[in-house]
């Protein structure tokens, strides 16, 4: 998961592409929003281009965050929560990434991710 985050944060299309199966796809919950991937993406290449595209365009910083099941990172814009990428390996390689950025289930994730807020906030 390190050289995942290294790779989108350094734009590393080759080296992310390279973490991919061939047959990746990235799955994004937008809520229906504007400008919000609405089908997957599929395919290492396009998956890839699309990842660094997005994070980089809008100044994401990724945060690996602790889970039970598999490797997640907060993305953030400053201090602001704008989604939750998960993680499906299957061989080594990156089979299924799932980004969250619905605004309602990233309200919950955001105070998951800062203890002391009261959950009905």
């Amino acid at each position: 998961m390190a050289r995942f985050l290294t790779a989108t944060q350094d734009g590393g299309l080759h080296a992310l592409e390279d973490m991919l199966a061939a047959d990746a796809a990235v799955w994004v919950d937008g809520g229906g929003r504007p400008g919000v991937a609405r089908r997957p993406i599929s395919r290492a290449r396009r998956a890839a281009r699309y990842l660094v595209r997005a994070l980089q365009s809008a100044g994401f910083l990724l945060r690996l965050v602790p889970t039970d099941s598999a490797p997640a990172a907060l993305a953030r814009a400053g201090t602001d929560l704008v989604g939750v990428l998960v993680v499906e390996t299957r061989n080594g390689r990156i089979n299924c990434l799932r980004i969250v950025a619905d605004p309602a289930k990233k309200a919950f994730a955001s105070r998951l991710s800062h203890p002391g807020v009261p959950s009905g906030s």
